[in-house]
C-alpha cells in the first residue's frame, strides 16, 4: 500500500519532480515526514525535496512566498557561515517546492549525550553566527518578514474559546500570549533568526560534539533573539537559563528567559490546537504532554 501525505500519494510528488526536472532520473523516493507547513522526501538517497503544505492539503493556501524566502535565504547564506546549509539545486515552478543535496552528518537529536555543555556551546556559537549572517537592512530584498504572532494568536484564541479545555492550561496560555504580544513589537535590537533552531534541524559531528549543518529555514525571520531560545524550555527552566548564561558569557547578549519561556508556552498551545484540528492525534498528544509539564 502506498504512503499518502494528506490528499496526495508519493507517486504524485514523484510526477512533479519528473515533470519539472527531466534530467534527474529518480530510482527511489522516500517520505521523510511533515512539518507544520511542508512535507519532505528523499530522492535517490541523495536529494531532499520540500513541498509546501498547500500541495497536499487543498484546504490550505499555497504559500509560495515562504519557499521563495527560504530559497533567497539559503542562497545568501552560502559562504557566509562556517556550517553547512542546504543549497537549492532544484526550484519548482512558482516556488511550489525545492530540492537540495542531503547534508551529511548525524541529526543532533539522535546523537548521544546531546545536551552536553560542548553541544550547548556549539549551539550558542551557531546561533550567534546566524544573527550576523544577514542584516535587517537586507531582509526586505530577500522577502524575509519580521517576527509575527498572528497565526499563533488565532490558534490560541480558538483554544481559549473551547469550553472543554483545562482552565489551568487556559490561564497559562492567556498569560503567555499577552506577554509575548506585548514584548514582541519591532525593535532595533531584532536580528536575523532561524526561528526553529532545535535539535531536529541541526546536523552534528558526534565525536567533536559540534553543529556542522542547519536545515529547515522556512520560518526564518527578523525578530527577538528570545525566539531562537524558546524551545530550550521543553528541557526545563534550568536548561533554558544555562544556555542563556552561556550566550551572555560568549558575547554579552542578555536573554529574557521569561520571554523565551512564554514564547514556548504560546507556541506549544498553538501547535496543539493546530494538530488537533488537522486530526494529527499523535502529534497533538505530544504537544499536550509538553503543555501539562507547565502545570
Amino acid at each position: 500500500m502506498e504512503i499518502t501525505t494528506g490528499s496526495l500519494m508519493i507517486s504524485e510528488y514523484r510526477k512533479f519532480i519528473e515533470r519539472d526536472f527531466p534530467n534527474l532520473k529518480i530510482n527511489d523516493i522516500k517520505y521523510l515526514g511533515s512539518g507544520w507547513d511542508n512535507a519532505a522526501f528523499l530522492v535517490n538517497g541523495e536529494y531532499v525535496f520540500r513541498f509546501l503544505r498547500g500541495l497536499f492539503d487543498r484546504s490550505y493556501p499555497l504559500k509560495a512566498e515562504e519557499i521563495e524566502k527560504e530559497v533567497n535565504v539559503l542562497n545568501r547564506l552560502q559562504g557566509r557561515v562556517s556550517f553547512a546549509v542546504p543549497k537549492p539545486d532544484f526550484v519548482g515552478p512558482y516556488f511550489s517546492y525545492f530540492g537540495y543535496k542531503l547534508i551529511a552528518g548525524t541529526l543532533w537529536d539522535q546523537a548521544p549525550d546531546h545536551l552536553s555543555d560542548e553541544y550547548l556551546k556549539s549551539w550558542v556559537k551557531t546561533r550567534s553566527e546566524i544573527s550576523k549572517a544577514i542584516s535587517p537592512a537586507e531582509a526586505p530584498g530577500l522577502k524575509i518578514p519580521n517576527y509575527r504572532t498572528g497565526k499563533n494568536q488565532q490558534l490560541v484564541n480558538e483554544f481559549l474559546a473551547d469550553n472543554s479545555a483545562d482552565q489551568r492550561i487556559k490561564s497559562i496560555a492567556k498569560d503567555a500570549m499577552d506577554y509575548v504580544c506585548t514584548q514582541c513589537v519591532p525593535k532595533d535590537s531584532w536580528v536575523f533568526i532561524h526561528e526553529d533552531l532545535q535539535l531536529s534541524n541541526a546536523m552534528v559531528d558526534p565525536d567533536a560534539k559540534k553543529i556542522t549543518g542547519v536545515i529547515d529555514w522556512l520560518e526564518a525571520e527578523i525578530g527577538p533573539v528570545e525566539a531562537e531560545f524558546y524551545f530550550w524550555s521543553k528541557y526545563g527552566l534550568e536548561t533554558l537559563e544555562k544556555v542563556a548564561k552561556i550566550q551572555e558569557e560568549y558575547d554579552g547578549t542578555k536573554i529574557d528567559t521569561q520571554l523565551a519561556r512564554a514564547i514556548h508556552q504560546f507556541y506549544v498551545v498553538a501547535d496543539y490546537q493546530d494538530f488537533k484540528k488537522r486530526g494529527f492525534t499523535e502529534s497533538a498528544d505530544r504537544k499536550q504532554k509538553q503543555i501539562e509539564s507547565y502545570l
